[in-house]
């Protein structure tokens, strides 16, 4: 695998990582600079983008309250800002369905998530079960991802970017409203640089 290749699926799965239930052992990693001596290749590779002050070593908060925030959250039960993609675009761009609902907002499963089931099974990919009912739940579209990356060609991760990561400015804004604390807005924010500048990379390779 090439480096740039290796960098990029490693900075997918950091990603993932940070917004998944914390432990011990990703805790011991950020502790240990990982994250920031990753992103220093990153940035030797690619675009110029800074780790939140939030994210670095000595600025995380102990694994407890780390755990405590996440369960506030993000707990992919009961989040306070839900992390899935169909969540933020309308249920459906069928134009022949009739539900009510079909050209709104917030609700799961729709067709964002089936087509993520798609592409699950396309590549043998197996969700776990607490994502039964959000497919397209930010933390295996970032894994999700980190595959592509080995076994698509750059035509076809631009293609999923476009398709399922183009709703993180939406997340953004929901985050800042609904006023999360900083330790992950920060997160979220550095999240949708990458992605951008992801794109831009695909785009121009």
């Amino acid at each position: 695998m090439e480096k740039q290749t290796k960098i990029r699926k490693e900075i997918y799965l950091l990603f993932c990582n940070l917004i998944s239930k914390p432990d011990s052992e990703i805790y011991k990693e950020l502790k240990s600079d990982l994250h920031i001596k990753l992103w220093e290749k990153y940035n030797d590779h690619f675009a110029e983008i800074e780790i939140p002050e939030k994210w670095q070593g000595n600025n995380l908060p102990d694994l407890e309250q780390w755990k405590a925030l996440w369960q506030e959250y993000l707990d992919i039960n009961s989040p306070g800002l839900k992390l899935i993609e169909s969540v933020y675009k309308p249920w459906t761009i069928d134009e022949s369905c009739s539900m009510p609902f079909a050209d709104d907002k917030g609700y799961v499963m729709g067709d964002w998530a089936h087509h993520m089931l798609h592409l699950y099974d396309l590549l043998n990919f197996e969700i776990p079960e607490e994502f039964s009912f959000c497919p397209d739940h930010l933390i295996l579209e970032l894994e999700f991802m980190s595959i592509l990356i080995e076994e698509a060609d750059h035509r076809e991760q631009l293609q999923f970017i476009k398709q399922h990561l183009d709703w993180l400015d939406d997340l953004v804004e929901e985050a800042e409203d609904i006023k999360i604390d900083k330790f992950y807005l920060k997160l979220l924010i550095w999240l949708n640089k990458f992605i951008k500048a992801d794109r831009n990379y695909l785009k121009n390779n």
